[in-house]
């Protein structure tokens, strides 16, 4: 059992303490701080009109298991038209997205199970493909019967109902004020779910007004949502029902497997080879972070559900491998009941149907200590805030490589620490303290020699491939 311990002294440095040693785990434990971490990081955007969920938040798919096909494909409705897909919706794919700011109790569609997706940041360029948000809707939208790719009209067997719905930015709809209004003129309506249908979605494809462009979009979205979950009228309805964003429909196992002298099925949902040359198609996996399953972390769950979810779970991973695919964890997932809880995750070895491969560079813990010096005096900055990290034994070995998981775990530890700090938590990650992080586990001398590493949030971002021919013991600190 981990243990955590609070000293305040004279300096005002605050510790935080964590089981020590060279205790290593496996890559489903890095996985599962790293789902935490993208859950709590509460980006704005991404930089340069990037999308909040290039970087932050889980996008999740529920899915059938143990059937025919392979689960992580997506519906023959959902292929392009010219791919032979023939529904309504084609071309686009429906998720959720899930974030501390954007919560909900499951899945939604009576699915229990399913798959986390990678951010695009975090995605690996060389195995995996990146994925692209097509639209977003606060909340879910019915979008199997919308056309543009379920992002556009809602219609019946033909019939738009009168009121034709389209992008958000079309409507002059910007910001959350103005699309509750436009989603409270459906409420009232006896039928709960006309508002879920005619609600409008927003664009993350193109910019809009002049200096309102995708990200602030995609913002909007998750700004919305924060409005809705506090609607006295509404708030239920957000909790049990999951936020709905539709992604480009990716390219599936027939397209990588396919005969490439056949003339059947021309075109391929492949954006990222071509449909006509193999020597183009490089192999690339759908970026699957974790298969899941939903239970309960902090309380013990014997339903039936949670048994099946599990099982299903266990042989997607299983089908997965199979084909071919690299191993991804099984990650238990606990679900937020209100909108004040926030959602959990869980990495069990016992619940892998696949053993997960050796990994020696995978810490149970990274980080043994931390303490905040708030008067650190710099001789060129001055007096800045400074984060000293005491690593564990087997988190100085880590090496530059498990970047990601050690910031993971230092950001969710730090929270822990102190909940109220303003120059370096979730809202406010910077890149600068990620940086100076991978100057220190990219130098073998300075990870395994130097007591305690030092951070800084105050300090100028220098590129990796600059800052590491910097001279001295201090060069991972730049002025």
């Amino acid at each position: 059992m981990r243990k955590y311990r609070v000293i305040l002294n004279a300096s005002l440095m605050i510790g935080l303490f964590t089981s020590c040693g060279l205790s290593q785990a496996d890559p489903g434990t890095d996985t599962a701080k790293l789902m935490e971490y993208w859950y709590r990081l509460t980006a704005r955007d991404c930089g340069s009109g990037r999308l909040a969920s290039d970087c932050s938040g889980l996008i999740l798919r529920g899915i059938a298991s143990k059937q025919s096909y392979l689960p992580w494909d997506a519906s023959p409705f959902s292929h392009s038209v010219e791919a032979g897909g023939s529904g309504l919706s084609a071309g686009g794919t429906s998720v959720s997205y899930l974030r501390k700011d954007v919560e909900f109790n499951g899945l939604g569609m009576l699915r229990y199970n399913g798959f986390a997706l990678t951010p695009n940041d975090f995605v690996d360029d060389k195995t995996q493909f990146k994925i692209k948000v097509l639209c977003a809707f606060v909340i879910d939208s019915w979008t199997n019967y919308r056309n543009n790719n379920g992002c556009g009209d809602y219609q019946e067997n033909g019939n738009t109902l009168g009121v034709v719905e389209d992008y958000c930015q079309k409507l002059s709809i910007s910001n959350p004020k103005a699309w509750m209004e436009h989603y409270d003129r459906q409420t009232q309506d006896p039928e709960v779910t006309k508002a879920h249908r005619f609600q409008c979605g927003f664009d993350t494809t193109r910019d809009y007004f002049g200096s309102y462009n995708k990200a602030d979009a995609f913002n909007t979205f998750v700004e919305a949502r924060k409005v809705l979950a506090k609607d006295p009228e509404e708030q239920g309805d957000a909790i049990n029902t999951q936020s709905e964003l539709r992604i480009e429909t990716w390219p599936d196992n027939k397209y990588w497997n396919r005969d490439w002298s056949s003339q059947d099925r021309k075109k391929f949902d492949a954006p990222v080879a071509s449909d006509s040359d193999s020597a183009k198609a490089t192999r690339l996996e759908l970026p699957i972070a974790a298969f899941i399953y939903e239970s309960g972390v902090d309380y013990i769950d014997r339903t039936t559900r949670a048994f099946t979810a599990r099982d299903f779970a266990r042989d997607d991973q299983r089908r997965w491998v199979e084909q071919g695919n690299a191993w991804k964890p099984i990650i238990k997932v606990q679900f937020p009941r209100s909108i004040g809880e926030d959602a959990k995750f869980a990495y069990y070895p016992v619940d892998q149907q696949i053993p997960a491969p050796a990994d020696s560079r995978s810490c149970d813990n990274y980080i043994e200590k931390l303490e905040w010096d708030n008067n650190y005096v710099e001789p060129v900055l001055g007096t800045i805030s400074s984060l000293k990290i005491t690593p564990t034994a087997c988190g100085r070995k880590a090496g530059v490589g498990k970047t990601n998981v050690v910031l993971a775990e230092l950001a969710i530890k730090a929270a822990a620490l102190d909940p109220n700090r303003k120059d370096w938590n979730f809202d406010n990650m910077g890149s600068s303290m990620r940086r100076q992080l991978a100057c220190h586990l990219d130098s073998p001398d300075i990870a395994e020699n130097k007591p305690t590493w030092s951070l800084e949030p105050a300090r100028p971002y220098v590129p990796h491939d600059v800052i590491m021919k910097l001279p001295g013991d201090n060069r991972c600190n730049p002025h």
